[in-house]
């Protein structure tokens, strides 16, 4: 499925996603920290790199006014996982 990017969820993300990026995504994804995806969190969409540990998720963010997200396990219920992106194309 290919989707563009706003504003709203990519700002975290920039400069790697920018508005009107097309982004291919798959959904079903196994999580791997190198790749970027798309997700909620107390209903918000947002990109996102995440990294697992033992005591929760990361939501590691490449825009550095933001600083990364601890999502413990009992918050888990707010937090989706939709799916990854697989390809970026920027929007000139």
């Amino acid at each position: 499925m290919v989707i563009k990017a706003d504003l709203e969820t990519c700002e975290k993300m920039r400069p790697e996603i920018e508005p009107g990026d097309r982004l291919t995504i798959e959904k079903g994804a196994a999580l791997d920290e190198n790749n970027i995806f798309l997700v909620t969190l107390e209903n918000v969409p947002m990109f996102a790199r995440l990294k697992q540990t033992a005591s929760g998720i990361w939501l590691r963010f490449a825009n550095a006014i933001f600083d990364d997200v601890f999502v413990a396990p009992e918050d888990i219920a707010d937090f989706h996982i939709i799916a990854r992106v697989t390809e970026k194309r920027r929007s000139y």
